[in-house]
């Protein structure tokens, strides 16, 4: 064999180990990922924001009543489009729903991205869920674009809560109070 041809196999199993390699470090429960992971917390009764669940987390949500997961992960990035695929058959497996919502995490405040996010808070509002039950929503890591979706969240609940909410006659205007 050539000199030549052993450089080429050289490069090209260095290039192939590498991808490889990269590919598995940026796993949502390899352990460099787990130290940059955000926390599962609870933004409101049933609704819960998070990283990425693997199908080990997508088996525990479930016994805590998670019923439905809201995915944000942008499916034109082939991690994320992986990540996806692997989550949907995960979720099927388990009798869960599972709806997505591609966000780009480079600019979080696109035009794109608030339509989508407006989108995903309208149809997150619209599940119906047993006081028992819950949604999750998520993102890769669990910080930034779950942090825009629950602003979002709860700004669009506290206007539907002022909207829903009857007016006592202490509060209405409208009566003059006797002096």
């Amino acid at each position: 064999m050539s000199t030549e041809k052993k450089v080429w196999i050289i490069v090209v199993v260095s290039i192939t180990l590498f991808a490889f390699g990269l590919y598995n470090v940026y796993k949502p429960d390899t352990l460099p990922m787990n130290f940059v992971r955000g926390d599962v917390r609870e933004i409101t009764p049933g609704v819960l924001i998070g990283p990425y669940p693997t199908e080990r987390e997508i088996k525990r949500l479930k016994r805590i009543g998670v019923v439905a997961f809201v995915n944000l992960m942008d499916s034109s990035n082939p991690l994320e489009k992986d990540l996806f695929k692997v989550e949907q058959r995960a979720a099927e497996k388990y009798g869960l729903t599972v709806l997505n919502f591609p966000m780009g995490f480079i600019k979080l405040g696109s035009k794109a991205n608030t339509a989508t996010v407006a989108e995903a808070v309208k149809r997150t509002m619209e599940i119906t869920t047993a006081p028992e039950e819950s949604i999750y929503v998520h993102c890769y890591l669990g910080r930034h674009r779950v942090g825009v979706f629950a602003k979002a969240y709860i700004k669009a609940l506290d206007l539907k809560n002022r909207k829903t909410r009857t007016v006592t006659k202490k509060e209405n205007p409208s009566e003059t109070v006797p002096q």
